[in-house]
């Protein structure tokens, strides 16, 4: 409730937290069905028509899955209402106040563990990005759903993420940081 509050507040509405969460939904879902799954293997071999599904484990895995969507949700909410330099001064912040009795001996690493985190965390939303543009390309060529979808945009979206970082590494370089 709490992040559809948020969402509402901040007038995205939830539709866009969920932007991207299909193939995740889908994966949960089909995660929480096989764990529950079971198959009565009698003495003659596997008997398709003795299949059973653990009510109490599918509703486990369930549970499990709307926690998961439920983490995407707070971190979709997070990342499109933080830019990447707020949380780099928070974590610059947070690592100055921990670590200050290190830094009075390597004052040189002085920043760099937050602007790392916060490169990292930065990546994320780049990557749901990628991927939904990926995706609408593929959709716009004829792609059809499913496995085959994701096994012609993961490469692209690798690629793509891959040049970002290295992009991202020269921008640094060139104001002088190594990592």
């Amino acid at each position: 409730m709490l992040i559809l509050a948020g969402a509402f507040s901040t007038g995205l509405g939830p539709r866009p937290l969920l932007a991207g969460s299909a193939p995740l939904v889908i994966i949960l879902l089909v995660f929480a069905v096989f764990r529950a799954a079971s198959i009565d293997d009698g003495q003659s071999g596997i008997d398709i028509t003795r299949f059973t599904l653990d009510q109490s484990v599918l509703l486990s895995g369930l549970q499990m899955a709307a926690g998961i969507l439920l983490c995407f949700t707070a971190g979709s909410l997070f990342f499109a209402v933080t830019t990447t330099m707020e949380i780099r001064n928070f974590l610059s912040r947070l690592e100055l106040f921990l670590l200050r009795p290190f830094y009075k001996s390597k004052p040189q690493s002085q920043g760099r563990l937050s602007l790392s985190l916060a490169l990292m965390l930065g990546f994320l939303p780049r990557f749901f990005e990628c991927w939904e543009n990926a995706s609408l390309a593929a959709r716009a060529r004829g792609c059809t759903g499913g496995l085959r979808r994701v096994k012609t945009i993961l490469p692209l979206v690798t690629e793509k993420m891959i040049e970002t970082a290295a992009e991202t590494a020269e921008a640094l370089e060139s104001r002088g940081l190594k990592l």
